[in-house]
Parts: structure tokens; C-alpha cells; sequence
């Protein structure tokens, strides 16, 4: 009977479960930035899967529940400057997507983690450097590439 024990604990059996284990590990790192399908939950909820439906990758879903959490009450959805805080503060948040094309990912990513006051832009918005890594800064710069405006809005003035 020992024997019989000892062989189930560290035989073959054992090998090819830790084999397959690291298989399945190794697959989800690989495509963990490749474009997915977008799932809800048993109960119905939005997971981050849904935030994939869009054609999001991995490291851009992940860059919008980022956006979501930290930018989203000042910049707004679109990242126009125009959130829920915005009517409030002064000077008003920049439009992140117009900085993004007057200027490289890298200064933005940059811009994110020291702070707009460093760069000389209002005081208002802190470094997130200091809570976030330099991933989730690009994470959430990959993220505001993939924003889509309607004509009309992203051409209105002043914004």
C-alpha cells in the first residue's frame, strides 16, 4: 500500500498534471495582449472580458479599467477634459486625445507619471507615478489610442 502511494504522489501522474499546469500558465502569458472575445459573468456582470469586446487587447482593456479608475472623473470617457470633476476645476483637465497627437506616447506616458505640473500644465492632476508602475502608465496610454470620437465632437472647439 505504501508503495501505491508513494507512486500516485510523485509519479507520473504528478509529472503530467505539473506539465499541463505550466502549459496553461505559459499560454495565458503569451497571449495575454492578443485581441479576444468579450464574455459577461454568471451573474451577469461585465467582466474585464467585456471590456474586450471592442477588439481590445489584454494590455488595453487592462489600460481602461485603469483610465476608469484613476482619469475618468476629470478627462471623461472620451478623455476630452470634460468629466464629472471638470465643471469644477480650474484650469480645466487637458484633452488627452489631442495630446496624444501633438505629441509622442513616450511625453504623455511621461506626463501621466510626473504630473502635469511638472511639465508646466495645471497643478491639478498629480504624478501617478508614484501609485502607478510604468506598465499600467502604458497600459492606460495604449488604452486612449483606441478611443473613438464622433466627428463632430472631437472637431468641436474648445474642448
Amino acid at each position: 500500500m505504501a508503495m501505491r502511494t508513494s507512486r500516485l504522489r510523485g509519479g507520473r501522474g504528478a509529472d503530467a498534471i505539473r506539465v499541463v499546469g505550466a502549459l496553461v500558465v505559459f499560454t495565458g502569458l503569451v497571449g495575454a495582449c492578443r485581441r479576444t472575445e468579450a464574455s459577461v459573468d454568471a451573474k451577469g456582470r461585465a467582466s474585464i472580458a467585456e471590456t474586450l469586446k471592442r477588439g481590445l487587447t489584454r494590455c488595453e482593456a487592462d489600460g481602461k479599467v485603469l483610465f476608469e479608475r484613476y482619469c475618468l472623473v476629470c478627462h471623461g470617457p472620451t478623455a476630452a477634459g470634460d468629466g464629472f470633476n471638470a465643471s469644477t476645476l480650474t484650469p480645466r483637465p487637458t484633452d488627452l486625445l489631442a495630446q496624444l497627437r501633438s505629441e509622442s506616447d513616450d511625453h504623455v506616458a511621461e506626463t501621466i507619471r510626473i504630473g502635469s505640473k511638472a511639465r508646466g500644465h495645471s497643478p491639478l492632476c498629480p504624478p501617478w507615478g508614484l501609485s502607478l508602475d510604468a506598465s499600467k502608465i502604458e497600459e492606460i496610454v495604449l488604452y486612449l489610442k483606441t478611443i473613438q470620437r464622433p466627428e463632430k465632437e472631437a472637431a468641436a472647439p474648445g474642448k
